[in-house]
């Protein structure tokens, strides 16, 4: 079948077709956003395909990286391996330039460090969102983006307040400012003044903030702020944007059927490559 390898299995009274898919690690935190963003099938993508594993989180070398940070070149994990007594390469020197010039200016790049290593762990609770595998995932974005011009808008109407962010919003917040120039005329231009992304304001204060931006956004918008944002709910928010859109009153019950259909198989595709199966493509 055009040159690529398939098979065929039931599964809960539908046949899937499994379909071999490329060797690729995990995208990072933008290019989830890039790809969830385009209304395609990501199950379904053109090009060659063969068997593989497909890593949950692949090793990165970041951690390794910062933890060598301050420590001599030649002990340096990424130089050890240099040898000195050969002609050295333009790579291998670009490497001990890099290195000798962060051990003198090492207090002045702390901070930047330090910054790296809290996305980190904001990238790691982003992974375990599992949002860009949901069968809802262009909704949830859409309303995440929505719900960030919501909250910048707070920041308008509360000057000198602690705001404090969803998950969601988080994610478009830490995304926006991606862009630094960007990010800064956005800012004044929504805001009137740039607005700080501090991520190092303790629980106590967060905690008073929560319960000041939940307060704030109901008031002002009506809405709930805090949000169940599971596949299920998420799921059920899409359909529900489908029903006041598109769909008629007479097709809500093949609405909610295809909701089911579409969370049974999304799960699948999630069980299957946790296990190093190959992903299986809906017909």
């Amino acid at each position: 079948m055009n040159g690529k390898e398939y098979a065929r299995y039931p599964f809960h009274g539908q046949r899937y077709t499994v379909l071999l898919i490329p060797k690729l690690g995990e995208p990072d935190l933008y290019a989830y956003l890039v790809l969830a963003r385009q209304p395609k099938d990501l199950f379904k993508t053109t090009g060659r395909f063969f068997k593989t594993r497909v890593p949950i989180v692949p090793k990165s070398p970041i951690p390794g990286l910062l933890s060598s940070y301050g420590s001599s070149v030649k002990s340096a994990p990424n130089v050890q391996d240099i040898d000195f007594n050969q002609k050295i390469t333009i790579t291998d020197r670009t490497i001990i330039d890099i290195r000798q010039d962060a051990l003198f200016v090492k207090e002045s790049i702390r901070p930047l460090k330090e910054n790296v290593e809290r996305q980190m762990k904001f990238v790691e609770k982003m992974h375990g969102q599992l949002w860009i595998r949901s069968p809802a995932v262009q909704g949830t974005l859409d309303r995440a983006i929505d719900r960030y011009t919501k909250f910048l808008e707070l920041f308008k109407a509360h000057p000198g307040t602690v705001l404090v962010p969803t998950l969601d919003i988080d994610l478009v917040w830490h995304t926006h400012q991606c862009s630094a120039k960007e990010y800064q005329r956005k800012m004044i231009d929504l805001t009137g003044r740039f607005v700080d992304h501090n991520d190092k304001i303790g629980k106590p204060v967060l905690s008073g903030g929560l319960d000041t931006t939940v307060n704030l956004f109901k008031i002002r918008f009506g809405e709930s702020y805090m949000r169940c944002l599971c596949w299920d709910c998420e799921a059920s928010m899409s359909a529900l944007a489908d029903v006041e859109n598109n769909v008629k009153d007479d097709n809500i019950d093949a609405l909610v059927q295809k909701v089911q259909d579409d969370l049974e198989y999304f799960r699948l595709v999630e069980l299957t490559r946790r296990n190093g199966g190959t992903l299986p493509a809906r017909e």
